[in-house]
């Protein structure tokens, strides 16, 4: 006796997505609180920057501060501070910008 089995790669995809949103909410929080325990502090603006926000079954760890980006991932005359991009790399596959 045999059983077939269809899997529907679009079904399970949605499933997954929808059933594992707070734990991609709690990774996202640990990784903002990770970057800003190690984040530069000039004015503190970039430091309190820092939120996890979500739309839909999508979320982000965030630094919504104006000049993040510099910060980030450094200029041509300032080093990048990489504290958002370490604190991802720590927490699984990171596939997003690299700092100079």
């Amino acid at each position: 006796m045999s059983a077939r089995l269809t899997v529907y790669p679009g079904q399970v995809r949605e499933q997954v997505t929808a059933t594992t949103i707070e734990g991609r909410i709690a990774i996202a929080t640990e990784i903002v609180d990770e970057a800003r325990e190690v984040a530069p502090v000039d004015t503190g603006y970039f430091e309190s920057e820092f939120l996890v926000e979500y739309e839909g079954s999508r979320v982000y760890a965030v630094n919504a501060a104006d000049d993040a980006s510099y910060i980030e991932y450094g200029t041509l005359d300032t080093p990048p501070a990489a504290v958002m991009t370490d604190a991802a790399r720590s927490h699984g596959k990171y596939s997003g910008w690299t700092p100079r």
